[in-house]
């Protein structure tokens, strides 16, 4: 099952969001809606969770849902502090409210998923989502994707993401793609003894490769697929 988190849209939407959503079994969305989108993201979601933002008149939605999907018991509000939780503790805790991408476990083990905010509202200019896939009761693996990426990148000292080679090729690929060439170039570098490097991407660290293993494992990829 394929789950979107998205959260403080603040009345924006657009086609890069809305086809994230169409791709998704669920969206999750942690509040802070704004006027006149709700429609919008109700006719392109298959299943839609919505909770109310502190910018959100009360009608909007509940201020909290929780739920059980694929196994894990899920929580979705607006505005979490660890002070703020009470009763049963969740598998899963999806908020917004702060703008500021995060996912990571507390000391008791909860998997606490803030995605971010994917409207144009706020000091903050990066807009994200999470996507994540549930398997037999596991977040198997979970994928921060960065809405309105650059179009074009320069190598860093002959070396390049997964992201920035694609978007120098022109080439504009799902998430998915990304990550299995991802695992190609890892594959590619550690059979020939090429380093791999770690570049700065936002609040992330990622895997940077040598222009030539990545050309070979884009090659593979495009006959392959």
């Amino acid at each position: 099952m394929q789950i979107l988190a998205i959260s403080d849209t603040h009345g924006h939407t657009d086609p890069e969001i809305l086809e994230y959503c169409k791709q998704a079994d669920e969206v999750w969305h942690a509040g802070d809606i704004g006027p006149g989108v709700l429609e919008t993201f109700q006719k392109s979601c298959k299943v839609l969770r919505v909770v109310r933002g502190n910018a959100d008149p009360k009608q909007t939605a509940p201020d909290e849902l929780e739920f059980m999907v694929g196994g894990l018991r899920v929580r979705l509000l607006h505005h979490f502090t660890p002070s703020s939780m009470t009763g049963r503790r969740p598998d899963v805790l999806v908020h917004g409210h702060t703008h500021i991408l995060e996912i990571r476990r507390d000391a008791a083990g909860m998997l606490i998923i803030n995605p971010g905010a994917c409207g144009r509202y706020g000091i903050l200019k990066a807009r994200t989502v999470i996507r994540f896939a549930i398997t037999d009761g596991q977040i198997k693996r979970a994928d921060v994707i960065e809405l309105d990426a650059p179009a074009t990148a320069q190598p860093h000292d002959g070396y390049w993401t997964v992201k920035e080679f694609a978007a120098h090729l022109q080439r504009r690929l799902e998430v998915t793609e990304l990550g299995a060439i991802g695992k190609l170039a890892v594959a590619k570098c550690r059979e020939s003894g090429l380093e791999i490097r770690k570049k700065a991407e936002g609040q992330f660290l990622v895997n940077s490769y040598p222009e030539a293993a990545l050309r070979l494992v884009f090659e593979q990829f495009v006959r392959n697929g």
